[in-house]
């Protein structure tokens, strides 16, 4: 279905309002929720708050995503109908395996089983990926097409990746929900200008819900997103931006989406090799991520959330250029 760009425009602009009501809304219920049942983040030596907060921000994203995602649905009822039955997946599926983290504080194998399944259910749907770009076209092609077996490697590593890394930075308020808006305006100017407005359009209600969530998340937090809203806006990213730039036939895919992921990936590159170099687990936990080193060295929360917004806006700007100029 082809949308007149008047058309296409208005209907951003609403599914963007309509999902940071929903966010909004929906986090204020999140709060209530979280108090009511004791679903709290508690202070620990590892964490910069003082007092328990609720940690039930996913139920704020996913009332600002689902209602926009089937509205989307609808306007797509065809064309996109598998892809909206993989999306509904990974919505759901991811905020169930992280609500379940947030009240029973699952041990980090079962968290990683239970992203292996997400990533395993979404590739049987028809959400893969198929191939990889070739940096040396000369000795083979501009593409390497992955068989079965490696298309269903790379899917579910690209989604236990995404999941953990932006997982890993959500360690001061503001943070991560303003980081996935970031990302989410990138990869959602990089689908439209792609030609895939139905992609654009779900990114559009993430960004949405990601700022409903914000307006009681940024400093001094009312709500966390707990595991159910990081892993959720995780897996959610790691979907559109497979149905976006890595879907796209273009030389030069994979590489927007690494720079617009830099700071969550190479944030989680960086506490991986910093464990394995002290022979720890690198599902450890621990207090030296980056924002953590902005805190040590003197900024305050605000402060150092800023920074790190200046830099995802830095590395987004260059993806989106990347992508757009050699589409």
């Amino acid at each position: 279905m082809m949308l007149t760009r008047t058309t296409e425009l208005a209907f951003g602009i609403s599914i963007t309002i309509l999902s940071f009501l929903g966010g909004f809304l929906g986090t204020k219920l999140a709060i209530y929720l979280g108090r009511k049942f004791n679903i709290l983040d508690k202070p620990d030596e590892r964490k910069v708050h003082r007092e328990p907060i609720p940690r039930t921000g996913g139920i704020g994203i996913i009332s600002g995503v689902l209602l926009s995602v089937l509205i989307a649905i609808l306007i797509y009822p065809g064309e996109y109908r598998d892809v909206s039955l993989s999306l509904l997946w990974v919505i759901s599926s991811s905020f169930a395996l992280g609500l379940l983290d947030d009240i029973y504080d699952l041990k980090p194998i079962f968290k990683l089983l239970g992203q292996i399944v997400i990533g395993s259910v979404a590739w049987f749907l028809g959400l893969r990926v198929e191939f990889l770009t070739n940096y040396f076209p000369w000795l083979s092609g501009k593409f390497i097409f992955l068989s079965p077996f490696f298309s269903f490697s790379f899917t579910i590593l690209w989604f236990v990746a995404i999941m953990n890394a932006m997982n890993l930075i959500d360690g001061l308020d503001g943070l991560l929900a303003g980081v996935s808006v970031i990302i989410g305006l990138a990869m959602s100017y990089i689908s439209f200008s792609l030609g895939r407005e139905f992609v654009g359009f779900i990114t559009l209600s993430l960004v949405g819900a990601s700022l409903g969530f914000l307006t009681h998340n940024f400093y001094p937090a009312k709500v966390f997103l707990g595991d159910s809203g990081s892993l959720q806006l995780g897996a959610l990213l790691a979907a559109v931006s497979i149905l976006g730039p890595l879907k796209t036939f273009t030389l030069f895919s994979i590489t927007p989406v690494i720079l617009i992921f830099a700071i969550p990936l190479g944030d989680t590159t960086l506490a991986i090799i910093r464990r394995l170099l002290r022979r720890k687990p690198i599902f450890s936990a621990d207090k030296e991520h980056i924002h953590h080193q902005l805190l040590r060295i003197g900024f305050n929360q605000v402060q150092a959330v800023l920074i790190l917004y200046l830099v995802a806006i830095i590395f987004s700007i260059i993806g989106v250029f990347v992508g757009v100029k050699f589409k």
